[in-house]
Order: C-alpha cells, then sequence, then structure tokens
C-alpha cells in the first residue's frame, strides 16, 4: 500500500507543481495589493546588507545601507574583545584601490551605531565590508588598515 501511495503521489507532480506556482502567484499580487494601499509603508530605494564574520565564519556584524536615508547601520551580535586602547574601524573595500573607512565602530549599549552612507558606497563598486582592529582614535595609515582584519563580509543589495 505504501508503494502505491508513493507511486500515486509522484504521478501528481503537475498538480504540486501548479499549486506551486499558483501559490507563489497569489503571494505576489497579495504584496502589490498591500503596498498600493494609502499609508503602506514603502520600500526603500535601495537596500544593502553584510553579513560580517571573523575567522572562523561566525557571523559577528551585520550592516545594513538605507540609500534613501543615506545612514549604515553596524549592529554587533557579538562584538570583539578590545582593550582600551584599541578601536573597531569599519572599511569600503572597492574592486579597486585603498580601502576608504565608513568610521570608527563604537557601539551604544543595545550594540548598534549608525553612520552616513556615502552614495557611492554600493555593491556595484564597493563588493566587500570589513573591520580592522586599530589604535585608539583610528588607522594612522590613509591608505587602508594599519591593523589586522577581524570581520568581513560580502556588500550586497537585497
Amino acid at each position: 500500500p505504501w508503494q502505491r501511495w508513493w507511486q500515486g503521489l509522484a504521478a501528481r507532480a503537475d498538480v504540486w507543481r501548479n499549486w506551486s506556482f499558483a501559490s507563489t502567484a497569489f503571494a505576489a499580487a497579495l504584496l502589490v495589493v498591500m503596498l498600493l494601499q494609502p499609508g503602506a509603508p514603502s520600500l526603500p530605494a535601495s537596500t544593502y546588507v553584510a553579513a560580517l564574520e571573523n575567522d572562523q565564519a561566525k557571523t559577528v556584524a551585520l550592516v545594513t545601507g538605507d540609500s534613501a536615508r543615506h545612514e549604515l547601520v553596524v549592529k554587533m551580535l557579538q562584538p570583539p574583545s578590545v582593550s582600551a586602547q584599541q578601536t573597531l574601524q569599519l572599511w569600503a573595500v572597492p574592486k579597486q584601490g585603498n580601502p576608504r573607512s565608513l568610521g570608527l565602530v563604537a557601539v551604544n549599549a543595545n550594540g548598534s551605531l549608525t553612520l552616513p552612507l556615502p552614495a557611492n558606497v554600493t555593491p556595484n563598486n564597493i563588493p566587500l565590508l570589513a573591520i580592522s582592529l586599530e589604535p585608539k582614535g583610528g588607522s594612522p595609515n590613509p591608505n587602508g588598515p594599519s591593523g589586522p582584519i577581524v570581520l568581513k563580509g560580502a556588500w550586497v543589495q537585497i
């Protein structure tokens, strides 16, 4: 009986395929209707995200960017230990050229920090974000980090 049931289920694969297509189309239509309602939240112009991982491939920080608000939000999930003489610094790593600083990462009580998002820090020209461990006050090197990179992750558009 189990074998007949399984064969009957496999024979109806087209039914399941059509059902999944119809439910996906319905969900998409429902989303469009909800977004077109007066007072509905609007989607940001462009939203970017990077999950920054340590050497053990463990996500330690999440960085999101909103191009409409021109802001970056750095959320430390598990802040690395930093001495009083050190600081963390966020870097935009371009496809070509030197990394450029996006700011020092000094998180507030809830583990997050908001920084300005420069207009040209998009995944098209900045494929990677990184956090380095620097002396207090940030890297003395104007061309990039002077300390080790402790976190890094791909910068993608969602």
